[in-house]
């Protein structure tokens, strides 16, 4: 595949047949938190390793900074919550998978495989079926399904068949990079390439006002999940936190 001359550099260097050719290990991109796993889960372990790592830029925060705390335990909550969010804490946070967890991590992959399209997309989107195929890829992977896995070697096959991007978008996005990536389908430094973007134009995205109402929060995910990629990642992060805990507190949401 050939990268279009009025492509960006940072498509240039996604889609040149060098990125291309060159196999990534499926395992390049940190995943210590999902994507999908509930916001209130992902701000109490997202804060304590955070605040242990680092975030010098966006000062010190806790989840005691919150005025009302969680309405459970949420170490409790993990212990017993039979929910697909309490399986994927337990497998991607915690390490610490039952069977129960297995089985329901691998019923939630054949759930989104069955609406794979014919012609490998996981979407039907009349404008983003790419980018959603993009973010089924992540999703089945962080689930548990390989990448070898037929269903998803056809997603791939089918986004790259359009440039990582739908109809109107000028480059690929740091959510693709990362699918790709976890495909073995795109290097690191693409990635890497990818966050960096992400974060120069943070200003744009990281208020609790920017975008749709789920915005924010899918952004902040989306970084965490390669924070390792970019220093600033973590700072990012916890700027966007901090405006989250409080908008909470000044509502009085328990």
């Amino acid at each position: 595949m050939r990268p279009e001359k009025t492509m960006s550099s940072h498509s240039q260097t996604l889609l040149s047949p060098e990125v291309w050719s060159r196999k990534a290990p499926a395992t390049a991109a940190v995943l210590t938190a999902s994507w999908m796993t509930t916001l209130p889960v992902i701000v109490a372990l997202t804060v304590s390793d955070c605040c242990g790592e680092a975030a010098k830029d966006a000062g010190p925060v806790s989840v005691s900074n919150s005025e009302f705390g969680f309405r459970y335990d949420p170490m409790k909550w993990l212990k017993s919550d039979r929910t697909l969010q309490g399986a994927l804490v337990r497998t991607r946070v915690l390490g610490n998978p039952t069977d129960r967890d297995r089985e329901i991590l691998e019923k939630k992959i054949k759930a989104i495989l069955t609406d794979q399209k014919p012609d490998g997309a996981l979407s039907d989107h009349i404008l983003h079926a790419v980018t959603q195929t993009g973010g089924r890829i992540r999703e089945l992977i962080e689930l548990g399904a390989s990448p070898d896995r037929p269903e998803l070697k056809n997603a791939l096959a089918y986004v790259l068949k359009h440039g990582g991007k739908d109809k109107g978008e000028k480059q690929v996005g740091l959510g693709m990079a990362r699918a790709l990536n976890l495909m073995g389908a795109a290097e690191k430094s693409a990635v890497k390439n990818a966050v960096k973007q992400k974060i120069d134009r943070s200003g744009q995205w990281n208020h609790t006002w920017a975008g749709c109402p789920w915005t924010p929060s899918s952004q902040l995910k989306q970084v965490w999940d390669v924070r390792v990629f970019d220093d600033r990642s973590l700072g990012v992060i916890m700027k966007g936190l901090k405006e989250i805990e409080g908008k909470l507190n000044s509502a009085g949401c328990p």
